[in-house]
């Protein structure tokens, strides 16, 4: 832009992140932490950033059009061509995996009915808290570890031939998933293992004995054991869900769950949750609720190893989120879920084109008008907020020549001035960075660590960033120390 680099949505936060990470790993591996300065990254998986690192520093082409640019593009087009012969060989209907490759790009949830009954609009993409298929790419990490489960569903499909390099690259990319995306690791560990068990399959339970090594080896060597990552804090996302006025905000199903409990009226509260429990998986699934048609033909399922599989791994994609939070963010849980609703619109566009042959002609042309009509509102409103022509934040030219002339300065530890939400109020759409939100910016800008960025990542990684909060706002707001301060910290710039 003629005012410098415009940013969208979660790219104001989470693709700085990642470009300041990328610019972390060129240097070394394991990397230090962009924004905690001094020491080195501990509690995140940086397998994508380091695959984006490794190809820019090969292709000489600059990290930040390798993560906005190339590799979405490259991502969704595996998405769908993994996901075309993962359907076709699932199901032998190409009708099937037409619909299902329709609901794996376009499906939102059933949100835009919140939203219309609030407000008269259409939009509540995370009105339930899982975002949806128009926003995989903004979480780079999921869209990859997606591709790589993909590729294991395919894997998993010839163990009928019992040839050793499946097993090695099944347990090849089973350990290395925790690199990519730890849930998705959780998930696909869990799936197997209980597989394994219950149709005493040895293939199966080799993969996770492999897997299970090697994402031991990566887990302990990134991660610190003494770090409580999951919180048991069962039906934290539904309560939620149903009580915030920015998500379903149903207060009467909140008061009605609340007087059950204080009275005693176990009935009424168990109604309630049930319900809730129900709203919180329609609502996310959308149409992909057609999935759930396939528990009719459930004897089948269990026959058959790889639909056993994928009914284990949706199950628990969901019961995670529905019984786990985060530390640190604590509906970050939520993430689990994704996979599951991948694995629902593989299901939902199967019924579908059940639906299209058993039904009478003019029954289920309708259906499948209405269906392919309403299941992409949602997405549909969330990609307007990205087609306009101004960004909702940015960086401004002059700015950007600071930090560009930064980053070609000595390595050394960046001070900043620490984040005020207050400026924002002040300042016209687009915002600067620097007053849009507590983000990694300068990092990922001038190439440099700096002493403490970006507060809601710290808080993801379980840092101790407070103390460097308060010792920073001493430095700039009461000048105590100034020298003594910058010294200790090796602050250069």
């Amino acid at each position: 832009y003629p005012f410098g680099l415009g940013f969208w949505g979660p790219n104001t936060h989470d693709g700085i992140w990642h470009l300041s990470l990328i610019n972390q790993l060129i240097k070394s591996v394991p990397p230090e932490n962009p924004i905690f300065a001094g020491v080195v990254l501990k509690n995140y998986h940086f397998f994508y950033d380091l695959l984006i690192a490794a190809t820019g520093y090969l292709s000489t082409i600059p990290p930040i059009d390798l993560v906005f640019r190339f590799y979405p593009i490259i991502l969704s087009l595996m998405l769908g061509i993994g996901t075309y012969y993962l359907v076709f060989n699932l199901f032998k209907d190409k009708l099937a995996v037409l619909f299902s490759l329709y609901f794996v790009y376009f499906a939102g949830s059933f949100g835009w009915i919140v939203s219309y009954i609030k407000d008269k609009s259409l939009a509540g993409e995370s009105a339930f808290w899982a975002n949806q298929s128009i926003s995989f790419n903004l979480n780079p990490p999921f869209a990859i570890s997606l591709v790589i489960i993909i590729a294991l569903i395919h894997i998993f499909s010839t163990f009928d031939k019992k040839t050793k390099s499946n097993l090695f690259l099944a347990s090849l990319l089973t350990g290395s998933l925790i690199g990519f995306k730890a849930y998705g690791a959780a998930l696909i560990l869990g799936s197997v293992f209980i597989l394994g068990i219950l149709k005493r399959q040895l293939s199966y339970l080799l993969v996770f004995v492999g897997g299970m090594l090697l994402s031991a080896l990566i887990f302990f060597s990134n991660f610190q054991v003494t770090s409580q990552l999951l919180i048991f804090s069962p039906f934290w996302l539904i309560h939620s869900m149903i009580d915030s006025p920015d998500r379903v905000g149903w207060m009467k199903l909140s008061l009605a769950r609340q007087a059950g409990f204080e009275k005693s009226n176990w009935f009424k509260f168990i109604s309630v949750e049930a319900l809730s429990l129900i709203i919180f998986i329609v609502g996310n699934l959308g149409f992909r609720v057609l999935s759930l048609g396939s528990l009719i033909k459930i004897r089948n399922i269990f026959k058959d190893n790889i639909f056993l599989f994928l009914l284990i791994f949706s199950i628990i994609s969901f019961l995670i989120p529905i019984l786990f939070i985060q530390s640190g963010n604590p509906w970050n849980t939520i993430q689990f879920s994704y996979y599951g609703l991948y694995i629902g619109a593989l299901f939902g566009g199967a019924t579908l084109s059940y639906l299209f042959f058993k039904l009478p002609k003019f029954l289920s042309v309708l259906i499948i008008f209405t269906v392919l009509i309403l299941t992409p509102i949602n997405s549909v409103v969330t990609a307007t907020y990205y087609t306009g022509y101004l960004p909702h934040a940015k960086v401004d030219q002059k700015e950007i020549e600071a930090l560009d002339f930064l980053s070609k300065q000595e390595n050394g530890v960046v001070l900043t001035y620490p984040y005020d939400k207050k400026i924002k109020q002040k300042i016209a759409e687009p915002w600067p960075l620097f007053a849009y939100d507590s983000t990694t910016y300068v990092s990922a800008l001038s190439k440099k660590s700096v002493y403490i960025e970006d507060e809601p990542q710290n808080q993801i990684l379980l840092t101790d960033y407070k103390k460097r909060l308060v010792a920073s706002k001493d430095f700039f707001f009461s000048g105590t120390n100034g020298k003594t301060f910058l010294k200790e910290n090796k602050i250069k710039f």
